[in-house]
């Protein structure tokens, strides 16, 4: 009896999934004025934001969210928690955690999860007005996963503004083991990319998926990279999304 429950616990590690997925949902606003949107969504702005508005797009991003199915889901270019609440209610998510550095930022990043999520750190970006790095640790198959996600400053920004956020990631990621970095990072994957340090660390989608790419526009700006001590010891299979509520696709990873 013994050894049978010994190997049904095997066979439950071996075919234990979860699919891990980071979306830009460009600029989901709540339908209250709370004044720190973006000129455009304010009260007579182009964008003329407004209940109707809201209720259309929280609705095409919960649709999409649904048809990604993850497990784990960063979400980014969200205004504030009720927003993130609302879209875990309408697309059956238990757990949420989200983020946005300060009360004046117009958009945070936040995750939905259907694991419960152990712990949650923050880092701030030194000397830059951004979003902070959200880590979320979470557990499959007796194995703790961390995650890191981050919205970078956008590339009108200074580089110099851009690399305080890469150089915080790279010390919020240093000696952390199985480690996955997701979200927008604003640098597609290539010579010029922020996070070019961790190339030989991490396993990127971009990797795999050539051609493709994440900004409808053109570009691989989001991601998804895991370290290689994870990737070494698990298989991964890579996705891209396609999209109708963002100009983003959504990326995402199932081990």
């Amino acid at each position: 009896m013994r050894i049978l429950v010994l190997a049904l616990f095997f066979v439950s590690l071996l075919s234990a999934k979860i699919l891990i997925a980071s979306f830009n949902v460009q600029n989901l606003f709540d339908d209250k004025m709370d004044g720190t949107e973006y000129a455009d969504f304010k009260k007579g702005g182009k964008k003329n934001w407004n209940k109707e508005k809201y209720e259309k797009k929280i609705a095409a991003v919960s649709k999409d969210i649904k048809e990604i199915n993850a497990d784990v889901i960063l979400l980014l270019e969200i205004e504030n928690e009720r927003v993130l609440k609302e879209l875990a209610s309408r697309t059956g998510y238990e757990y949420s955690v989200f983020s946005r550095g300060n009360d004046k930022a117009p958009v945070g990043l936040g995750y939905l999860s259907k694991r419960q999520i152990l712990s949650v750190k923050e880092y701030a970006v030194p000397r830059v007005k951004t979003r902070p790095i959200l880590q979320i640790k979470v557990r499959e198959a007796g194995r703790e996963l961390n995650l890191f996600g981050a919205h970078f400053p956008a590339m009108k920004n200074s580089l110099e503004k851009r690399l305080n956020a890469a150089k915080t990631m790279l010390r919020a990621v240093h000696g952390v083991k199985n480690a996955i970095i997701l979200g927008d990072l604003n640098s597609n994957w290539d010579d010029k990319f922020l996070l070019k340090e961790l190339k030989n660390d991490y396993t990127s989608i971009w990797q795999y998926k050539k051609g493709w790419k994440s900004y409808k526009s053109g570009g691989t700006i989001d991601h998804i990279m895991i370290k290689n001590d994870l990737a070494r010891v698990v298989s991964a299979n890579f996705w891209v999304h396609k999209t109708k509520s963002s100009d983003h696709n959504a990326l995402s990873v199932q081990f």
